[in-house]
């Protein structure tokens, strides 16, 4: 068994380097692995099989919140629900 891995990060950033961000996100899944680094701190994931997805978006007094968990395993889960449409 593996020990368990963790990594943390959190800054105020402009729009501009969070659609880099995504956009790395989206590469890395479409690879296959994806990287996470600050400093000397690495941790690398394989994303496989199929993946649970949560979204929440709160607008409250002028302030919006969007939480995205991503979450995998290596054995096969049961696709909970349809699929989101997001626009722009």
């Amino acid at each position: 068994m593996m020990a368990a891995s963790e990594f943390f990060y959190e800054s105020v950033q402009d729009s501009k380097n969070i659609v880099e961000y995504l956009n790395e996100l989206v590469l890395g899944f479409q690879k296959g692995e994806i990287s996470f680094s600050n400093g000397d701190r690495t941790l690398t994931v394989r994303p496989q099989g199929l993946v649970d997805f949560e979204l929440k978006i709160k607008s409250k007094s002028g302030k919006t919140k969007i939480e995205m968990e991503i979450e995998w395993n290596d054995k096969e889960i049961v696709e909970k629900e349809t699929k989101l449409s997001i626009t722009h």
